[in-house]
C-alpha cells in the first residue's frame, strides 16, 4: 500500500525501567511522538501464531519506518487505547513497517 494516503494517527510510546523511592522496579511509559498510520485487520496467520503463544492480536498498524526505533518504542496508543507492540516487520512498501499489537489488558491476563 502506498504511504501517500494515511487513514489515522497513533502515538508511539517508549518504556523505561525506573526505581521508585522504595527501590521497586517500575515501568514508566513516555509519549515519544504522534505519527500517521494505517489500520489493518489482523491476518489469520498472525492471529494463530500469537494465539499459540498465549496472546490475542488486536491491531496491526502500518507507519513510516523512519519514525520507528525498535530499541525504544514498545507501545502505541491508537483511538484512545494503549497497546503493546508484539512484533514489527517490513511492509510491502519498503519505506514502512507493520506493528503487530496486543491489548494491555490481554497481556495482563497472560501473566
Amino acid at each position: 500500500m502506498s504511504g501517500d494516503c494515511w487513514g489515522g494517527r497513533c502515538t508511539l510510546i517508549a518504556a523505561e525501567q525506573q526505581t521508585d523511592s522504595m527501590r521497586r522496579a517500575q515501568l514508566v511509559l513516555t509519549d515519544v511522538r504522534t505519527v500517521f498510520c494505517n489500520d489493518y485487520g489482523v491476518r489469520q496467520n498472525e492471529f494463530y501464531q500469537a494465539d499459540a503463544q498465549g496472546y490475542r492480536v488486536e491491531l496491526q498498524l502500518e507507519i513510516r519506518k523512519s519514525c520507528f526505533d525498535a530499541s525504544k518504542i514498545t507501545h502505541v496508543r491508537y483511538k484512545g487505547c494503549r497497546y503493546r507492540i508484539l512484533r514489527a516487520y517490513p511492509a510491502k512498501c519498503a519505506e514502512n513497517v507493520v506493528l503487530v499489537c496486543i491489548d494491555k489488558l490481554n497481556e495482563a491476563r497472560k501473566s
